[in-house]
């Protein structure tokens, strides 16, 4: 999304697939990118859930709800206010639940009608309870770099990649 029209835009995917030969397989699947933009404000709802069973077994068993509020002082520069929250879970990591909030600052480093950079530097709040009951709350980084390629009208290229290190032990990170 971060397209330019003002108002609402949005996709939503969904898949169930159900395939019986030699086992028995059930894949279901969700993706959802709703935004709202209003002048300097940017309000952004993604969700994903993703499920694979096969012969009674979870092979992936995860979903994300992530909401986001982006705040742009001026609409001819090139930063960001950002504020957010995400739930999540992922059994076959080992995560029953994981919570996420937090506000820090994305910065355009290019952008125009074919390719976009963007850096996100945050901090957030993390509490974590894993599978095995343990839980854990943590004070972490959030930062980010996204990069929009539209090679054409049918194909493009988008990718972004988190390092999230923990305040007291920046070798933990996700």
């Amino acid at each position: 999304l971060n397209g330019t029209k003002q108002g609402w835009n949005g996709q939503m995917d969904f898949n169930l697939n159900y395939i019986k030969n030699t086992r028995e397989i059930w894949q279901f699947g969700n993706r959802m990118a709703i935004e709202y933009l209003a002048h300097k404000h940017r309000y952004l709802i993604l969700n994903n859930i993703s499920f694979i069973k096969a012969a009674g077994s979870d092979l992936v068993n995860k979903g994300f709800l992530h909401l986001r509020y982006s705040y742009k002082w001026n609409l001819e520069g090139r930063i960001n206010f950002e504020s957010f929250e995400q739930i999540q879970y992922n059994s076959v990591q080992k995560i029953s639940f994981r919570n996420l909030a937090g506000g820090g600052f994305r910065v355009k480093v290019m952008g125009n009608d074919t390719v976009n950079l963007n850096l996100g530097v945050a901090a957030m709040i993390e509490a974590e309870e894993l599978t095995d009951h343990t839980s854990e709350f943590n004070l972490r980084g959030s930062n980010y770099m996204s990069f929009n390629w539209k090679i054409n009208q049918k194909v493009s290229l988008k990718t972004i990649w988190y390092y999230q290190p923990k305040f007291s032990n920046f070798e933990d990170y996700r």
